[in-house]
């Protein structure tokens, strides 16, 4: 097992990257747009619109029959203007899209906090997992395969009787399994903080 790295970036930086972070931006936006909308539809609305259409054969145009070809076209232009005549409904579904921002909005700034709160406190928990693991790499490690060897050259050469060198071994062992333990930690504690960043 070896050792992950990670370099911290400032809280702000970091966590855009959170891929639910940008779910609630994105709604945000959409509750916005939703809004806008909503007032849009409190404005005249106009339309224009213009056909072109004809007519072949004979046809009885008061009372006399007319031939028509297709170089006969018939054409018009059509204007429209219509406005609300109620403005109730729509002020009140105006009012509501702006509820349904402040409140996606207010959800996108506590999920910040929220983010922001748990990367902070996941760097103070990788800073003492990472004094752990170089407390074991530097120090303890090393106390451990020195216990090994002498050890191991004390019963070799008969100045340790076999069940005192099967606990010296049991100690390092332990040591060294701790350290695993901590190395496991911190590791966990990075892929986290990945995790909230949204590298992984």
């Amino acid at each position: 097992m070896k050792r992950l790295d990670w370099l911290p970036t400032a809280n702000e930086e970091a966590i855009a990257g959170n891929p639910s972070l940008g779910i609630t931006a994105q709604q945000v936006e959409v509750s916005r747009l939703e809004k806008a909308v909503e007032k849009s539809k409190l404005m005249p609305d106009f339309s224009i619109g213009y056909f072109s259409q004809t007519m072949l054969g004979t046809q009885d145009v008061n009372g006399t029959q007319r031939n028509y070809t297709s170089a006969n076209r018939f054409t018009a232009i059509q204007a429209g203007i219509s406005i609300p005549l109620w403005f109730v409904p729509g002020n009140a579904r105006v009012k509501a899209a702006r509820f349904k921002e402040k409140e996606a909005q207010a959800t996108h700034e506590a999920w910040t906090k929220s983010l922001t709160g748990n990367y902070r406190s996941l760097l103070l928990e990788l800073e003492k997992d990472r004094d752990n693991v170089d407390y074991y790499e530097k120090q303890a490690i090393p106390e451990a395969d020195l216990i090994i060897r002498q050890s191991t050259q004390s019963y070799r050469a008969g100045a340790m009787d076999y069940l005192d060198y099967l606990q010296s071994l049991g100690r390092a062992l332990s040591i060294k399994q701790n350290y695993l333990e901590a190395l496991n930690e911190y590791n966990q504690t990075v892929i986290a903080l990945e995790a909230i960043t949204g590298k992984i």
